[in-house]
């Protein structure tokens, strides 16, 4: 009887074969998967200023059809309120955060986009 040696895993050549492949296939991956991942940064920012234009048309309807200024000062305390703060503080932006105003990363304010 001839004795047979039986294979019980794989060669470090097909491993290795196996590492590369998959590298391979990672590296022509990853400029689509940033690039899918700026468009979704692109559409989050073009919602935002939906809702901005949404609330100042909400904004209006509740005033005569006055839009908000950019800044005013309040005659008896010389305070001044900007649109933004503002919007937020009356609940045309959503209220969360302090004071009502939405701070932070989920701001309809903030874009995600980096500039430069």
């Amino acid at each position: 009887m001839s004795s047979r040696c039986i294979r019980a895993g794989f060669t470090l050549i097909e491993l290795l074969v196996v590492v590369a492949i998959i590298s391979v296939l990672v590296a022509i991956l990853l400029p689509s998967l940033g690039a899918a991942r700026n468009q979704a940064k692109q559409a989050k920012c073009l919602a935002n200023m939906h809702g901005i234009g949404q609330a100042f048309a909400a904004y209006a309807a509740d005033y005569q059809q006055v839009i908000m200024p950019y800044a005013w000062t309040d005659p008896n305390s010389g305070k001044v309120y900007y649109w933004f703060t503002e919007l937020s503080e009356w609940g045309y932006l959503g209220r969360s955060g302090q004071n009502g105003a939405d701070k932070g990363r989920n701001s309809p304010l903030m874009c995600p986009m980096r500039c430069g």
